[in-house]
């Protein structure tokens, strides 16, 4: 069967018209918005510039990240705060800085202005001078004693009606965790909990474990007064 040209000239046209169509470049779509890399950049650069101007952060919020106690409590989102407070030093015994962190519940319900934790976390001139007090601190503290180490560093346990506390020093640093009684998650004891979070503070006070802390027993257990 032969086609006549009356047939061949349209469906090339048609041809061509496609061909043209399909190699055309899409339409543009909206833009997605942009923001400024200076900006970015200096953001990220002063993230990364953070310095302390010791061994302890300067900040509560790194010494213990409001976001890790809300996970480790299983609290919700935004329903804690945190308030630092910067303390003096004490040459008398060689303190050369300490801060002070009072973690609170904010969202509404039993926990609405109630302390959930606080921690007090101090450098000291040395090792020694952070032993000698941390056993001065702990064998003045009420309630029954117990030896509970965090990983290598030396740590007492005292718990006592209303709260457990858990001092541990940290080569020539202290921190003192103390956690009132409340609702925990399942499974889990102040000790445990109270372990766990230290764990997460000493790594944030690297600075003071150039050296393994000594080897010297805790506070001899005592009972509770009143």
């Amino acid at each position: 069967m032969r086609w006549g040209p009356w047939l061949a000239r349209p469906l090339i046209g048609a041809i061509l018209t496609l061909l043209v169509g399909c190699s055309a470049a899409p339409e543009p779509g909206p833009s997605l918005p942009t923001f400024p890399a200076s900006d970015a950049a200096s953001a990220s650069a002063a993230a990364a510039t953070v310095a302390d101007s010791g061994v302890v952060p300067d900040d509560c919020a790194r010494i213990l990240p409001v976001d890790q106690l809300v996970a480790v409590f299983g609290l919700p989102l935004n329903s804690v705060m945190v308030r630092t407070t910067v303390g003096v030093p004490a040459p008398s015994v060689g303190r050369v800085e300490r801060m002070d962190c009072a973690y609170t519940g904010t969202a509404p319900g039993p926990d609405s202005g109630r302390r959930i934790l606080a921690i007090n976390a101090a450098a000291y001139t040395s090792q020694a001078a952070a032993h000698a007090q941390w056993m001065l601190n702990t064998a003045s503290e009420d309630g029954v004693h117990r030896e509970q180490p965090v990983g290598s560093a030396a740590g007492v346990l005292v718990e006592r009606p209303g709260e457990t506390l858990l001092a541990v020093q940290y080569g020539s640093g202290t921190v003192t965790l103390v956690l009132p009684d409340r609702p925990l998650p399942a499974a889990s004891t102040p000790a445990a909990m109270l372990v766990d979070l230290a764990r997460r503070v000493l790594p944030t006070m690297a600075g003071a474990a150039r050296a393994p802390a000594p080897s010297s027993p805790p506070p001899a257990p005592v009972r509770a007064i009143g």
